[in-house]
This record gives C-alpha cells, sequence and structure tokens, in this order.
C-alpha cells in the first residue's frame, strides 16, 4: 500500500501505535481512494505483501496492524459491508467520510470513550448530545444545571435562591435539609463545599461568559462528577 506507506514511512510508527490511533491513517488512506469506492480488505491487506514492499521485512506486521485498526474502524461502524448478500466488500460509512481531519477523528475517538452507560439517567442524553458534537463547555454546563435543578427540587428551594448559595444552604452541615446528620460535623461541612465549589467551578461561568473547554478528557471527567453529585442529592431527597 504505497499511499499508506506515504502517510507513515516509519516502519516502527507504524507498529507503535495502538489500532485506533492507527485507525486514523487507515481511514485516511481510504478516504484518498475516494468516498464512494468499494474495498476488500483481505484484498488491501495482501498490498503488504510483495518484493517491493516498501516496509521491508517487517511488511506482514504491518499488515497485522493494518487488519486490527480495519477491525476497530469496523467496530466503530467506520466501514461498513456494500450492502450485497454475502459480500465480502466494504465501503466508508457516512460518519466516515464526514471525518475529513485528524481533529475531526480525535473528537470521534472521545465520543467513542464517552461512558454513556455510567452517566446518571437525567444527563446521559442530553450530554452525549452535545459531546459528540466536540461541544464540551455546553456539555459540561447541561451536567452542572441539572445538578443545581435536582438540589433545587430535593431541597424545597424556590428560583431565586441559585448556584454556590443554593448549595451552601442545602448541604449546610447544621440545617441543611439534603445533609447527612448520620455523618460527623466534617464530612458534612465538605459535602457542602464539594457542591458549592463544582457548582462555582462549572457551571456558573458558563452562565456569565463563553467558556472555552477544548478538552474532552476533562469535560467527561467534570460530566462524571456531576453524575456522583446527582446520585448524592438522589440518595438524600426526601422519599415520598
Amino acid at each position: 500500500m504505497r499511499d499508506f506507506h506515504q502517510r507513515i514511512p516509519d516502519v516502527d510508527v507504524v507498529l507503535e501505535l495502538e489500532p485506533e490511533e492507527l485507525a486514523w491513517h487507515v481511514l485516511a488512506t481510504l478516504q484518498g481512494r475516494g468516498a464512494d469506492v468499494k474495498f476488500h480488505l483481505g484484498n488491501l491487506s495482501n498490498e503488504f505483501h510483495g518484493g517491493d514492499q516498501p516496509y521491508g521485512a517487517k511488511a506482514p506486521h504491518v499488515a497485522r496492524a493494518f487488519r486490527e485498526a480495519a477491525a476497530w474502524l469496523a467496530g466503530q461502524a467506520l466501514i461498513v459491508s456494500d450492502g450485497n448478500p454475502g459480500s465480502d466488500w466494504m465501503q466508508l460509512s457516512r460518519r466516515a467520510i464526514s471525518l475529513r481531519s485528524e481533529q475531526d477523528y480525535s473528537a470521534f475517538l472521545a465520543a467513542s470513550r464517552f461512558p454513556r452507560d455510567r452517566i446518571h439517567a437525567s444527563i446521559a442524553d442530553d450530554t452525549w448530545s452535545e459531546f459528540i458534537r466536540g461541544n464540551y463547555a455546553t456539555a459540561v454546563f447541561v451536567a452542572m444545571r441539572q445538578v443545581e435543578i435536582a438540589v433545587r427540587k430535593a431541597g424545597g428551594y424556590g428560583p431565586k435562591v441559585i448556584g454556590v448559595e443554593l448549595m451552601r444552604q442545602a448541604f449546610h452541615p447544621d440545617k441543611g435539609p439534603l445533609r447527612d446528620p448520620e455523618t460527623e460535623s466534617g464530612e458534612r461541612d465538605a459535602r457542602m463545599h464539594l457542591f458549592a465549589g463544582a457548582i462555582g467551578a462549572y457551571k456558573n461561568p458558563p452562565s456569565h461568559r463563553e467558556v472555552d473547554m477544548n478538552d474532552p478528557d476533562e469535560a467527561m471527567e467534570v460530566i462524571l462528577l456531576a453524575s456522583h453529585l446527582l446520585r448524592i442529592v438522589e440518595a438524600r431527597a426526601p422519599s415520598g
């Protein structure tokens, strides 16, 4: 595969990359052959063999790495069957065609790691929808806004008590309706600060100004934090 070799000339680099990292180069190579071109993975793998193979003696190892990357792409529905019954021929999916740059692919890769099944049900769909589009700041804001809504509802507060002050009142270690009286005062105080700090750091700034959050891993961590806070509120909410 001369076109693949042009992307990564160094064979040791090819063999060092994880399948999901190498997959971008496989995808870009396939895109370069045409968005609607059909291909056979076995035939593509065979292109790494032959006397004039630029990867030399390590070509079989590269072919194996290529197959691993292609399998990853198939698992993500980026390459799909050509639709003919019993056919082994493949083509790029619509999503694959839309990934026009390595930045697009990186955003897709981050979205593929999003632990949707571990996120609290009240924010899972909305945060996922924003996250997969690369709207990380919005996804974080949506998650923390739901924390505020849940605390207000569970604590029986009206709309005028908001943000950090709402958290401090709801989880006040001595009189907050959502405090846990079974824990010692230091833990109750720490939980109040946990909620107030999370809302102050991640929900309040986007409410007042445009926040630039470009790191999907950071956004994912904050969303997981919001999910944890929501589970605490759920546990402390009055029953009935």
